[in-house]
C-alpha cells in the first residue's frame, strides 16, 4: 500500500470536518436517502487520533460498516486498522506488531472508495465541532 493512498485518504477525510485537527468526541451527518454517518474520536493525541466510522441507515441501528482508522497529522495520512460488518470484524493488524498485508491493502482501498462516496452524497460533519459543545 502506497502513501499515496494513505494521503489522499487522509484528504478526502479532511474535507467532512472543518479543522481535521479539532475533531469533535461524536458527530453524524445524514446524507440523501437518509443514510447515515458517525463519527467517534477514540483517542487523541497531538500526532494524531484513533477514530470510529460508521454507516447506517437508521439512527441507532446497526452500523454497517465500521472501521477504526489511525490518523497521523504530522505524515497528513489516514490508515485503516479494522473492519466490521455482519459477517464479523478483521483487523490489519490480527496480532500486535503482524501486518496482514492483503487485509492492509482491501481496507485502505476500500476506505478510499467509501470516502469518494461520502464525498458524492455531501456528507459533513462541519461545524460539529460547535455543536457538540
Amino acid at each position: 500500500m502506497s502513501d499515496s493512498m494513505m494521503k489522499r485518504n487522509y484528504l478526502l477525510l479532511a474535507e467532512l470536518f472543518d479543522d481535521v485537527r479539532q475533531l469533535p468526541a461524536r458527530a453524524r451527518s445524514v446524507a440523501i436517502g437518509g443514510l447515515e454517518l458517525r463519527f467517534e474520536l477514540l483517542l487523541s493525541a497531538e500526532a494524531g487520533a484513533l477514530v470510529s466510522l460508521a454507516q447506517g441507515t437508521e439512527p441507532g441501528g446497526a452500523a454497517e460498516p465500521e472501521m477504526e482508522l489511525e490518523l497521523r497529522f504530522d505524515q497528513q495520512t489516514v490508515e485503516a486498522l479494522s473492519y466490521q460488518d455482519a459477517q464479523g470484524i478483521r483487523r490489519v493488524y490480527p496480532t500486535p506488531g503482524c501486518l496482514d498485508p492483503r487485509e492492509y491493502a482491501r481496507q485502505n482501498e476500500f476506505l478510499n472508495l467509501w470516502l469518494i462516496d461520502c464525498k458524492t452524497l455531501r456528507h459533513s460533519f462541519r461545524s460539529a465541532t460547535k455543536a457538540a459543545a
